[in-house]
């Protein structure tokens, strides 16, 4: 019989998992776990480890992985390149089939869902704020939330005049219904989690009938912000109901918000990971025969006894050490100067540099007939992991690589970060999409935001102004990828060590989470900090303007948001949007003269703007004017038969 074929790869992840030190307690209690009944009261359902960045949480999550693999349990790994819950369980999905288990109900759903999404944002005859209106919660559960149903909403609508609680997305709504024809199609369209959860966990139920499965979720604190409600709502059978054979292990900085979490308590273990000891940071400098007191005595002081750093101090293997009142507080200077080869030295450093780690990327900061060698060396490296579906550096080494490059070469640092630039502008420009079809294309979206991260990190002051209209601009077309913008930029600003009063991309990240929870104040807020700055282009002006009176509007501050969209409308004269929602808080304030001159010159615009008329027509029912009423109803039948509430009005 053939032996099994034997990589060095394997031997080199082999000798990593028997060189495992400490987390006795963490392993051994998890270990002891998969022994036990998914009956017994002992068992635990929720394992969560914490600590702070390089303490070892993702290797501890990996001995896990293979603790579950020896005892013939199904796992799957996730960490933060997953973006949104239905991205989490399409991974999941996508893990188990790689392992012989497909959800196979779940995988034909979330097809048709791509490929209908994928087909109504390609869609040259889709409404303006399609995307958005896709992605927003408020918007779902107006749309089909209603225990009237699709006819009992637009009368309510109409009657009660509650416009500014349905805006105008009927419109879009309408578009969506009558691009895709099928119910559920629809239905799976707007509301995706509502309706993949439960398919999705059917499918983990049916494998963990007959076998046991472990969903291992890294760098929590990453996706927390989406997927947290979400997780909990799926183990309280909120969706379906939930086997006691499934195993969650949950990784990140931070322990579970007991608020939430509380009522399964009992069956959820909370392990804190912390530094290493001084026994087990003695063990594990011996398992690397690292034997010179002076030497280990370094590794020590420098670390601070994190094992990542520990780890990549350690590979270095001195055999002594200098006189350490030189040393930089940084322990990668210690690393940088223990390494030998002058070009080892100089890929460790500035293979920090960009976010992704492959070797067309190493190319533009080293000599390109070394990137390849660089490549593979820098892979056996303990700091450098596969995250988020790419190779990266560890967050913890990489600040501290990031720092130590800003201290030695301000000028080495811009010039990375321009080649860095120039490589994804010019890759964004080889796509050669039209500007139309930019925000729908996921490769220019990345190239987007690499160009955003370089080119800030190179020159804060001066690339400001670009990122702030970046991040107005991306708002106004796609509301998740204008999440990423801000989050880019947050990282930017971390990593350049701007002050925290001159950031912008926390307070963006936080205004957009607070928005899709339905909570506006603080995304009003940031547009007013926007324009106040007086970075914005006249092009990004009048949507900030906008964006503002929109989240005055929901909360139901209505004479400001008239002002605010006036401002909007004074700057750029054909915004229609600004023009029609205007116009429906007129109508909102019986001010029909008002509320009719901006329908018309919406309507003037866009002929077949099917909200403009509709709600113009609506203004005329209310004045009596029944004659013209009907006629702006039957223009909008003309224009789509399948305008129901059209219908129902007329």
């Amino acid at each position: 019989m053939p032996r099994k074929r034997l990589t060095l790869k394997d031997k080199q992840k082999k000798k990593q998992q028997t060189s495992f030190v400490g987390r006795t307690e963490q392993l051994t209690a998890f270990q002891e776990n998969l022994n036990l009944s998914a009956e017994s009261d002992a068992f635990i359902n929720i394992f969560n480890i914490y600590g702070q960045g390089g303490v070892g949480k993702t290797t501890l999550l990996r001995k896990y992985e293979d603790s579950c693999g020896r005892k013939d349990v199904l796992t799957a790994y996730t960490d933060e390149g997953v973006k949104d819950v239905v991205d989490f369980m399409a991974s999941v999905a996508s893990e188990l089939e790689k392992k012989g288990h497909p959800l196979k109900k779940f995988n034909e759903r979330y097809k048709v869902y791509r490929q209908k999404k994928q087909e109504l944002e390609a869609d040259p005859k889709a409404p303006e704020g399609l995307a958005v209106f896709m992605e927003s919660s408020i918007v779902k559960k107006s749309v089909l939330g209603s225990e009237s149903g699709f006819v009992g909403l637009i009368m309510d609508m109409v009657y009660t005049n509650r416009l500014s609680k349905y805006e105008g997305k009927w419109e879009w709504a309408n578009f969506v219904a009558k691009k895709i024809g099928n119910k559920d199609e629809v239905q799976l369209v707007l509301e995706p989690i509502e309706v993949l959860t439960p398919i999705w966990l059917e499918g983990l139920v049916d494998i963990a009938e007959d076998q046991r499965v472990c969903l291992l979720i890294d760098t929590y604190e990453m996706v927390s912000t989406f997927l947290d409600e979400w997780l909990y709502k799926v183990i309280d059978n909120r969706y379906a109901d939930f086997d006691a054979n499934i195993l969650l292990t949950i990784a990140g900085r931070h322990p579970l918000d007991e608020n939430r979490w509380s009522a399964y308590a009992e069956f959820c273990a909370a392990f804190p990971v912390d530094p290493f000891t001084e026994e087990e940071a003695n063990t594990f400098l011996d398992q690397r025969k690292i034997t010179a007191e002076p030497v280990r005595a370094a590794i020590k002081k420098l670390s601070g006894n994190v094992p990542v750093l520990m780890a990549t101090l350690a590979k270095a293997s001195p055999d002594k050490v200098e006189d350490l009142d030189d040393v930089s507080h940084l322990a990668v200077d210690r690393f940088l100067k223990w390494i030998e080869d002058p070009n080892k030295r100089v890929a460790a450093l500035y293979g920090a540099v960009p976010q992704e780690l492959n070797i067309d990327v190493l190319k533009q900061v080293l000599p390109e007939d070394t990137a390849a060698e660089a490549f593979d060396w820098l892979q056996s490296m303990p700091f450098v992991q596969k995250r988020a579906k790419q190779w990266a550096y560890h967050p913890v080494v990489r600040e501290q690589m990031l720092k130590y490059l800003r201290l030695r070469s301000l000028e080495d640092w811009v010039e990375l970060q321009q080649k860095l630039y120039a490589y994804y502008q010019a890759k964004q420009s080889a796509l050669n999409i039209e500007q139309q079809k930019q925000y729908k294309n996921e490769n220019w979206q990345q190239f987007a935001l690499r160009m955003l991260y370089h080119g800030f990190c190179g020159q804060p002051e001066a690339y400001l102004p670009t990122a702030l209209n970046a991040f107005v601009a991306a708002l106004d077309e796609k509301q998740s990828f204008a999440l990423e913008v801000a989050r880019t930029l947050r990282d930017a600003e971390v990593d350049t060590e701007l002050a925290q009063e001159r950031q912008w991309g926390e307070a963006m990240e936080n205004a957009l989470e607070e928005y899709d929870k339905e909570q506006y104040r603080k995304l009003e807020r940031l547009m007013k900090r926007l324009l106040d700055a007086g970075h914005l282009n006249e092009a990004q002006r009048p949507l900030a303007y906008s964006w503002q009176a929109n989240c005055l509007r929901l909360s139901g501050e209505y004479e400001r948001a008239i002002e605010l969209f006036s401002k909007s409308i004074g700057i750029r004269k054909d915004y229609k949007e600004a023009i029609f929602y205007r116009g429906l808080l007129n109508l909102h304030f019986v001010k029909y003269e008002a509320a009719l001159s901006d329908f018309n010159r919406a309507i003037e615009l866009d002929q077949e703007y099917g909200w403009a008329l509709a709600n113009r027509g609506e203004t005329y029912r209310q004045l009596g004017k029944y004659e013209a009423a009907l006629s702006d109803f039957n223009r909008l039948i003309e224009l789509d038969q399948e305008y129901d509430w059209a219908l129902v009005i007329r």
